[in-house]
């Protein structure tokens, strides 16, 4: 896997950025050999079905598609949501996103 802390690209003729330099990242891990796209999200709760829920309102699907054009992906490549509960337990849900 790849990480980067600042990703910059160009899409629609416009310059593209995810990620703060020196203060936070933007794609958390991929592999264009593995064509994988990996995205961390920190949520309050995991549970499955509600995770699935968050999910979609806070469109983090759209922002794994923006993530996915600015490593050259396409629609062959897996992304997965990698959601952690913020309480202690800290139980994790795994999601591919297609």
């Amino acid at each position: 896997m790849s990480f980067q802390t600042c990703h910059q690209w160009s899409a629609f003729g416009l310059d593209c950025e995810c990620g703060v330099v020196g203060e936070r990242g933007g794609i958390d891990a991929f592999s264009a050999e593995s064509k994988v796209l990996v995205d961390l999200k920190v949520t309050a709760t995991a549970e499955h079905g509600r995770s699935l829920d968050t999910r979609t309102n806070r469109m983090w699907h759209a922002q794994l598609a923006w993530y996915l054009e600015a490593v050259g992906g396409d629609d062959t490549w897996q992304c997965f949501l990698i959601c952690v509960e913020t309480t202690t337990t800290h139980c994790v849900t795994c999601l591919c996103v297609a």
